[in-house]
């Protein structure tokens, strides 16, 4: 049972945009993403929505794409490095992102 006296702002907030049925965010929980932030690049599935952080479970640094548009198209990157726990990613970092669609990169390469 969750005691409402102990909810934080941003819970309150993330609960009212849940109940109108918008989003501060166009991000959706279980959505399979691709991010490019201000330093890194990053692939994740959407666990959960902390104020402005994404939680990432899945998670891997994408050091290098190889060609973009072909990386996009085929969802296969040249250099990974997966997180072995979940990623917490400040959305206030993200450039630009796209969903993907396949299975997320797992293994090291």
């Amino acid at each position: 049972m969750i005691d409402i006296n102990e909810l934080t702002m941003a819970q309150v907030k993330e609960i009212a945009n849940m109940v109108a049925g918008t989003s501060p965010h166009p991000f959706k929980i279980g959505g399979k993403y691709f991010f490019r932030t201000v330093t890194h690049a990053h692939t994740g599935q959407v666990k959960a929505v902390k104020g402005n952080f994404l939680v990432l479970e899945n998670a891997t640094w994408i050091a290098d794409t190889g060609r973009f548009a072909n990386a996009l198209k085929d969802e296969v990157f040249d250099e990974v490095e997966p997180f072995t726990s979940d990623c917490i990613l400040n959305m206030e970092t993200i450039i630009d992102a796209t969903e993907l669609h396949g299975e997320l990169p797992k293994y090291q390469k």
